[in-house]
C-alpha cells in the first residue's frame, strides 16, 4: 500500500474515533472518508484492532518523541525539563490523542495489546529517556537523583497525572488551559528543588 493510503486511512480512523468515540466507528465509516475499500485496510492493518493498533503507536510515539527536548544544547536543567513537560502535555491532551487513548482502554477486555502498547512505548520509553537525562545531570554534579527511573516516575506523574486522566476520564474535570503554564513550572520547580544537589 502508498505510504500516502495509509496515512490517509490512518488519519480518517483518528477523526472518526475523535467524532464518535472507537466503538461507534465502522470500516465502512472509514473506507467512505479515506475513500479505499476494505481491502485496502484488511491488507495493511487486517481489521479495525489493527487499525488502532497503528494509531496507537502513532500517538504514542508523539509522547516518546518529546525526550529530543531533553537533549537540546541550549538549555539548562530546569528549562530542558519544562519544555519536556510542555511538549509532552501538549501532545498528550491532543483531542485525538486522547480519543486515541479512550479506544485503547475500551478495546482491553477484548484485546489489551493496543493499551499495553501505549504503555511500552510512550510511557516506558519516555520515562527510560528521562532517566537517562536524570542520571547524566547527577554525574555531572547538577542533580543528586539516587533512583533515576523512580523519579522519572515522579516526573511524569507530576507533569501528566491528573491532566491525562481528566481529559481521559471526565473532560468536565479538566483543569482551565489557561493555568497550564503556571502549573507545568510549579511541577517542573518542585521536581528540581526536590532533587537538587545539597549545598
Amino acid at each position: 500500500m502508498r505510504p500516502d493510503k495509509r496515512r490517509s486511512i490512518l488519519a480518517a480512523t483518528k477523526r472518526l474515533i475523535a467524532e464518535r468515540g472507537y466503538s461507534d466507528v465502522n470500516l465502512d465509516a472509514v473506507c467512505e472518508l479515506a475513500a479505499c475499500s476494505k481491502s485496502a485496510i484488511y491488507a495493511c492493518f487486517g481489521n479495525k484492532d489493527g487499525l488502532l493498533l497503528a494509531l496507537v503507536d502513532e500517538a504514542a510515539g508523539s509522547i516518546a518523541q518529546a525526550q529530543h527536548a531533553l537533549h537540546l544544547p541550549n538549555l539548562d536543567t530546569t528549562a530542558a525539563l519544562r519544555r519536556y513537560a510542555e511538549l509532552m502535555l501538549e501532545r498528550a491532551l491532543a483531542t485525538s490523542h486522547v480519543a486515541i487513548v479512550q479506544a485503547a482502554i475500551a478495546a482491553r477486555a477484548r484485546d489489551p495489546e493496543p493499551a499495553r502498547h501505549y504503555g511500552n512505548v510512550a510511557l516506558a520509553t519516555s520515562a527510560s529517556a528521562l532517566a537517562q537525562f536524570l542520571a547524566a545531570k547527577t554525574a555531572s554534579g547538577e542533580l543528586a537523583v539516587d533512583d533515576p527511573p523512580v523519579a522519572a516516575q515522579q516526573f511524569h506523574g507530576l507533569v501528566l497525572g491528573w491532566e491525562l486522566f481528566a481529559a481521559v476520564v471526565d473532560p468536565e474535570q479538566a483543569l482551565p488551559v489557561a493555568s497550564r503554564d503556571t502549573r507545568l513550572d510549579a511541577a517542573v520547580d518542585v521536581f528540581v528543588a526536590r532533587y537538587a544537589r545539597p549545598s
